[in-house]
Parts: C-alpha cells; sequence; structure tokens
C-alpha cells in the first residue's frame, strides 16, 4: 500500500478487521447481510474511506468537467473497501458502493483510486470494484484472494451481469446521468447543506465521464473495427462519450 493509503485510513469511519465490523451490527441489518457472506479472518475493511483525485492527470484535464475543481479535498468516498493479501502474497482492495444502481460509479472509484501517483496504484492489478447488492461478489472475491484469474478477468465476469456491450455501458451511463439531474431537482430545495449534496453530485457525474473515456479507450473492437486502428479516433470518439454524460451546471444546482 502506499504512504498515501495508511495516511487516509485513519479518517475513514471504521478501520479494521471485516469480522469486527460486523459484530457491531444485528444480523437482520441489510447491511451485515450484504457483507457476511465476504468475511474471512484476515479481511480488513474501511468504511467511508475519503480522497481525492489528482486534478492534471490526462484523462481529467481531456474530460473539462470544469466543477470538479471547486469540489473541496477528500470530498471522495469509499463506501466500502475491503483489502488483504491474496494467496501469492500480494495485496489486493475490492471497492464496493452501496445500491445495484451504483455499479457504474464503483467501476469509476476504481479508475480514480488505482491511476498513477493515486492511492491504490499499486494494486491496480488486483483490484476490482462492484455494488453490495451485485451478486457475484462472493465469487469475485473468492477468485481475488485464490489469484487464479486476473483481476481484469474477475471484474468482466461482474460487469456481465450489468451490461454485455460498450454501448450498453455508454447508454447505462446515460441514463444514470439524467437519473441524477431528477433526484437533484427534488431533493436540493429539501436539503440544509446544500453544498455537501451539490459536490456529491458533481463527483458523481465526474466519475462517470471518467468511466466511459477510459472504458473507450480501453475497448479493442473499437479501436480495430470503427477506429480502424487510429487511436486519434479512438480518443475522439472517447472525448465526445464524455461530453455526451449529461450534467446540471453547479450555479443552477444552487438555485434550486
Amino acid at each position: 500500500m502506499t504512504n498515501q493509503f495508511i495516511l487516509r485510513q485513519m479518517e475513514a469511519k471504521f478501520n479494521g478487521t471485516l469480522k469486527d465490523y460486523l459484530e457491531s451490527m444485528l444480523e437482520s441489518d441489510s447491511l451485515y447481510q450484504a457483507l457476511s457472506p465476504l468475511k474471512g479472518d484476515d479481511l480488513q475493511v474501511l468504511v467511508d474511506y475519503p480522497f481525492s483525485i489528482h486534478h492534471d492527470l490526462i484523462s481529467n484535464q481531456i474530460i473539462r468537467y470544469k466543477d470538479i475543481q471547486k469540489v473541496p479535498d477528500q470530498s471522495f468516498t469509499v463506501p466500502f473497501l475491503l483489502y488483504g493479501k491474496n494467496a501469492h502474497g500480494l495485496e489486493f482492495a475490492f471497492i464496493l458502493t452501496l445500491k445495484e444502481t451504483d455499479y457504474l460509479w464503483a467501476k469509476g472509484l476504481y479508475l480514480a483510486l488505482t491511476e498513477p501517483g493515486s492511492a491504490l496504484e499499486t494494486l491496480k492489478n488486483t483490484c476490482i470494484a462492484s455494488t453490495l447488492e451485485h451478486p457475484g461478489n462472493h465469487k469475485a472475491l473468492q477468485d481475488l484472494i485464490a489469484a487464479e484469474l486476473s483481476a481484469g478477468s474477475i471484474q468482466r465476469s461482474l460487469d456481465k451481469a450489468v451490461y454485455t456491450n460498450h454501448d450498453q455501458l455508454i447508454d447505462l451511463a446515460h441514463q444514470k446521468a439524467l437519473s441524477l439531474q431528477d433526484e437533484l431537482k427534488e431533493q436540493i430545495p429539501t436539503v440544509q447543506e446544500k453544498g455537501r449534496v451539490i459536490a456529491q453530485a458533481v463527483i458523481q457525474w465526474f466519475l462517470l465521464k471518467k468511466m466511459v473515456y477510459v472504458h473507450t479507450m480501453m475497448n479493442r473492437n473499437l479501436l480495430n473495427g470503427p477506429c480502424k486502428g487510429d487511436v486519434k479516433q479512438q480518443r475522439h470518439l472517447a472525448k465526445q462519450h464524455a461530453d455526451s454524460i449529461q450534467f446540471m451546471m453547479y450555479s443552477e444546482m444552487w438555485r434550486l
């Protein structure tokens, strides 16, 4: 783990073994039921782990979502971060968001946490992301610990339960971005801490934009097919996908 990750551990809401965390809950608790199948003697968990992004990274600059600059440092939060060592003694991490509909945000968190200079950069090849409600979590964790499959292969297995191709991924991202607008129009006028709600919305849109940009750039079928092997065309397409994620302007949200 990086020094950055170790320092930020202390700022998490909970930092300890998953077993100890579960012992603080009722077995009837939905959170207990979601996490208990994942428990192991050496499995650690961070709850509400805070971090910041690197604003100067290439993908962030290309996305050019300026409102992300207005979000305070350490505003990004991972609801649950499980970590430990696999069968080969290498450290691994499992990012988990709360709701089933947050799967794409989980993937965005993975990208933000494992990019160069970030807290989990050294775990990029042993880190996966999902939601608490995903039916494949237990198998994914066991595969991650056994280290007989690559993290990328495990992640793709989780992905298949949510979307089957790149077009579906982009469509889901559009739907999520639009539904967030509808939620905010109802929520913001009713809350006292508007700034916190607005900041989280900006983060969610940013993660969607980052996720579709990076996944478009990583897609070899797009490169070898529609883009005819031209990386510049693929980069242009990735930028278009990122730009197509609709959001509300910062000032507009404050006026709600």
